[in-house]
């Protein structure tokens, strides 16, 4: 395509001028003037600016380039480990043991706040140092005429008005309304998500076009894939298009994660049951006339049992754990707690271009009156019709192999997208394409045009023979055909035969497939150029068959739809294509591609967010959207509670990247999309992300049996003193606490902590993807977790203060009594902790003993608590005294009692879930 507009005189105005200001911040516009329009409002010339004129822009309008990304500093990362219900409680607690002279209790709570702090911020540190480096998506160097010179300088001296030439393999430094266009084509896909390569020339267009279709526009991060390039610079830095994507991810808003909010929920909701609790005790003790000290400390001493200090630190451990199991499966997981939403994610939404497809354009069928074929599956005849079409299709490309002595895998292919597949085609199928073109030189060309929607070049065969070979659209290509060639012979084409054909390539192209129809016609020696063969148009051609070209899927992309909604998850295409291409792909993948369920940008820009709302369930399939659709699209899912991932790889995904739930980013994409997004897969294979969600969902699982495991511990060590306190009271003689401080803190943070980190690496269930994702507002613990909780406590606080009583009631000395309830709250934990596996399956079930590492944490917290009874210096220290054989026999049937009370709840439980899941 060439199209070169003549400039005349125009010239620049005053530098008072008002109108370029104006022009330039409504740089949507620049599309729909003309030429000498575009120049005057920028106050430009063909020449360029003159110096000075250069220094007052760039003081004006600033530095072509783009702010560096606000990084979180190590203060902040380091403050943002507070942000927890759960570990506000446990610093108010460590004040309260402060200011009861109880510095070891104190010291205790804060180990765990400490711990917690360290591990997260030691993460999340590691994950930001993976992607600390922005690299900006523009060039160093471009070159620039000024003054009606040409100059070479750095793409950040570029200033609103400037004049630059670009050519084939030029990324473009800044948005440009093109002055001339000779056979220019761009690649988009970074900007637009549009995997083919676009066309451009300078005429004008009307006001309304939509981005993706602005053909006179150039747009900073984009490529020019063809031809040569002279434009005016018409926005620079924030003000282009790629800048208005930076100033949406400054704006988006990050909501925390589903396990940010459940685990605030259980914090607040602990701290709400202490706090009342607590208060409603120490003034009914004051209102009866115990002493002050005593009540406050019988308050502090039930809020510490109620709080479970290890809770935080193990959750930390689990996040931590999984994003090592993460980053084994191919990726890294940035933010410590996005490694559990990936679990609770019900819709993800991936862009098409890089994600779903592999973003480069191939060879996928080769269609002859004779044969077809894909070029993976050829044979190499001579003779074969799919051979020679393949020879003609890379005769008539410009596209050519950078390092042919290569291996073909490295190999660097430069031209536009599509003739690129045609030479990387007749390459893989034997063809070599050099020797192919020095065999059959060309002699003259008729390039391709929008206009024209064809290219015929002029060859000279080995014999002295010349031939023309035309390609281009099918209904151009085969009006321009008298002949058709098949079975080895030449035959007139008839009009069944031309219906045939148009019949084919709707077929092919409804397929999803870029059509290309290849027509050939000899010449005698004589022939030296092409003008008599194309004027008025071209006739007498042959016609040869079909090439169709497509960005073909991922290999791993069926499967991994397939295993998502297997799993419960929606899969929305978001993509820059066309309506019909996404159409195709949609059906190819196996998502919902009626009419119903797509929508282009053009209809969804005019629908209001209500009415998006109520249509999001029904739509699979977005085409021809812009960044903002991307959002608008994740706000809609994420209003109706929906949990949201988003995929993508370009620079125009980042903002959608970041406002999801869950950002996840292709390894190959922009550095742009990686530091927007939470979840960057390493080697770009989707599989990884159905992977990483199984992650997240055993991640949560386990978080889940951790919280039961803790707060039915907790909670029956608040029973234990609530109950000895209210015997107390009721008798009015008073009862000593049956467990002290130290004791409660010591079960809590010690002989509970090792068995709740090995449940943070309990293994996977193989059934894990076989269930539905958990709903946004879903609590950590349900109703069958909370009746857990709750009968656990009674029974074992209660049980715990029942022995108390009857080893008062024989005398026993106080601390005798009290390391027996002790080892009793200790080990019971202990002894129960395989029940908190699988609600679902009884205790006896294999399933329940496949974590050797519980079991070590079970003997480790055995042969704790044996220290601290029978180690004199510990035994000091938490005021406990060496047990007998018949204190054992008491534990021991304690402990029985509280492992056939677990199953026996679990059992009724899981019975009567059934009965309501059948009703």
């Amino acid at each position: 395509m060439c199209h070169i507009t003549r400039l005349g005189g125009a010239g620049v105005p005053p530098s008072g001028a008002s109108t370029m200001a104006t022009r330039i911040e409504e740089h949507e516009l620049w599309h729909h003037l003309s030429v000498p329009e575009v120049l005057r409002l920028a106050e430009t010339s063909p020449q360029g600016l003159m110096g000075d004129e250069v220094n007052r822009r760039l003081k004006k309008f600033g530095r072509n380039e783009l702010p560096a990304p606000r990084r979180t500093t190590s203060l902040k990362l380091f403050l943002r480990q507070f942000a927890s219900a759960l570990i506000v409680v446990l610093l108010v607690a460590a004040v309260v043991s402060l200011s009861l002279a109880e510095p070891l209790d104190a010291l205790v709570i804060l180990a765990a706040v400490v711990i917690n702090v360290i591990v997260g911020f030691t993460q999340e540190r590691k994950a930001e140092g993976a992607l600390s480096a922005l690299r900006r998506f523009v060039q160093y160097q471009v070159k620039v005429v000024r003054g009606d010179t040409e100059a070479t300088i750095p793409v950040e001296e570029l200033v609103p008005g400037d004049v630059i030439r670009l050519k084939a393999g030029d990324r473009v430094p800044a948005d440009a309304r093109l002055i001339q266009a000779y056979e220019v084509e761009t690649n988009e896909a970074p900007l637009t998500g549009e995997s083919q390569a676009i066309v451009k020339d300078s005429m004008e267009l009307p006001a309304g076009t939509v981005l993706a279709e602005r053909m006179n526009m150039l747009y900073l991060g984009t490529a020019l894939t063809r031809g040569d390039a002279t434009a005016a610079v018409v926005a620079t830095g924030l003000n282009t298009e790629f800048g208005q994507i930076a100033e949406l991810l400054r704006d988006v808003h990050e909501d925390p994660t589903p396990l940010q909010v459940r685990l605030e929920r259980l914090g607040q909701g602990v701290g709400l049951v202490v706090a009342i609790t607590c208060m409603a005790i120490f003034l009914f003790g004051i209102a009866l006339g115990h002493p002050f000290r005593e009540m406050f400390s019988t308050a502090v001493a039930i809020a510490v049992s109620a709080v479970p200090e290890g809770l935080v630190v193990v959750v930390t451990a689990i996040l931590a754990l999984g994003m090592h199991r993460i980053l084994r499966r191919h990726a890294l997981v940035r933010k410590l707690v996005a490694a559990e939403t990936l679990g609770s994610t019900t819709v993800i939404c991936c862009d098409k271009t890089g994600t779903l497809t592999s973003g480069e354009m191939q060879v996928a069928r080769v269609v002859t009156p004779d044969e077809e074929l894909e070029p993976a599956r050829m044979k190499l005849e001579d003779g074969s019709s799919s051979l020679a079409l393949l020879k003609i299709g890379a005769l008539s490309s410009d596209a050519y192999v950078e390092n042919p002595n290569n291996e073909f895998a490295d190999w660097v292919v430069v031209g536009n997208p599509t003739e690129r597949a045609l030479v990387l085609a007749g390459q893989q199928v034997g063809i070599d394409v050099a020797a192919l073109r020095r065999d059959f030189p060309r002699l003259d060309t008729v390039p391709f045009s929008s206009d024209r929607k064809y290219m015929v070049t002029l060859h000279e065969l080995p014999g002295g023979e010349r031939a023309a070979y035309l390609k281009g659209a099918p209904e151009r290509v085969l009006a321009a055909c008298a002949s058709v060639h098949t079975l080895g012979r030449t035959h007139k084409l008839s009009d069944d035969d031309r219906r045939k054909f148009l019949r084919e390539s709707d077929k092919m192209s409804r397929q999803g497939l870029r059509l290309l129809a290849f027509a050939s016609r000899s010449l005698p020696r004589a022939a030296a150029n092409l003008a008599d063969v194309v004027q008025p148009e071209p006739s007498e051609f042959t016609f040869l068959g079909f090439i169709g070209i497509k960005d073909p899927l991922r290999p791993e992309v069926n499967a991994t739809v397939r295993a998502a909604w297997s799993a419960g998850i929606r899969i929305i295409m978001i993509t820059g294509d066309h309506r019909l291409t996404a159409q195709a792909i949609a059906e190819e993948v196996g998502l919902p591609a009626q009419a119903e369920n797509i929508l282009d940008g053009e209809k969804l820009q005019q629908m209001t967010d209500e009415e998006l709302k109520s249509r999001v369930t029904s739509i699979s399939v977005y085409a021809r959207t812009t960044p903002h659709d991307k959002l608008r699209i994740i706000d809609a899912w994420q209003s109706r509670g929906e949990v949201v991932a988003m995929t993508g790889d370009g620079v125009n995904d980042a903002p959608a990247l970041k406002s999801a739930d869950i950002g996840v980013a292709l390894g190959s994409g922009s550095d742009v999309s990686k530091e927007a997004a939470d979840l960057v897969l390493l080697d770009n294979n989707l599989a990884t992300i159905v992977a990483a969600v199984e992650e997240g969902r055993t991640i949560y699982n386990n978080i889940r049996k951790v919280v039961l495991y803790l707060m039915s511990d907790s909670f029956a060590e608040m029973v234990l003193i609530l109950g000895a306190f209210i015997i107390g009271f009721a008798t009015g003689e008073g009862l000593p606490l049956p467990i002290l401080a130290t004791q409660i803190l010591w079960v809590n943070l010690v002989s509970d902590s090792f068995p709740a980190v090995a449940l943070a690496a309990d293994p996977m269930s193989p059934d894990t993807m076989e269930q539905p994702p958990l709903p946004r507002r879903a609590p950590i613990l349900d109703g069958q977790r909370k009746l857990l909780v709750g009968l656990m406590s009674l029974i074992k606080g209660g049980g715990a203060l029942v022995a108390f009583l009857f080893l008062l009631s024989i005398e026993v000395e106080l601390d005798h009594a009290r390391t027996v309830v002790f080892t009793m709250m200790a080990l019971s934990s202990l002894a129960y902790v395989f029940s908190c596996k699988h609600l679902e399956r009884s205790l006896l079930h294999p399933r329940t003993w496949n974590n050797r590492k519980l079991a070590f944490a079970v003997a480790a917290g055995f042969v704790l608590q044996l220290l601290v009874i029978y180690l004199p210096s510990l035994q000091r220290l938490f005021h406990t005294v060496p047990l007998t054989v018949g204190d054992w026999v008491l534990v021991a049937s304690f402990c029985g009692l509280i492992v056939f009370a677990f199953e026996l709840t679990k059992l009724v439980a899981a019975r009567r879930l059934r009965v309501q899941a059948a009703g």
